[in-house]
């Protein structure tokens, strides 16, 4: 969905982190609970910065594959 500037949904705060690269330029990724459920073998808080798994990995290459050939 193409939001216009002007609508309160169309991201464009200079606060939100995703509108302050260089570029100008981001990408917005919204996942369900249970796919980020998926990128970790035990999903809490406190254990997810060292329990990614096969999957994790596997979607945060396509991304940086993507962004690597596209921007």
């Amino acid at each position: 969905v193409l939001l216009g500037t002007n609508d309160k949904y169309a991201g464009v705060s200079p606060n939100n982190l995703a509108n302050q690269s260089s570029s100008g330029l981001s990408i917005q990724i919204e996942m369900s609970t249970g796919f980020r459920k998926s990128l970790f073998d035990t999903f809490t808080l406190k254990s997810r910065a060292s329990a990614q798994n096969g999957t994790f990995y596997q979607f945060t290459k396509t991304i940086s594959d993507f962004i690597s050939d596209n921007y």
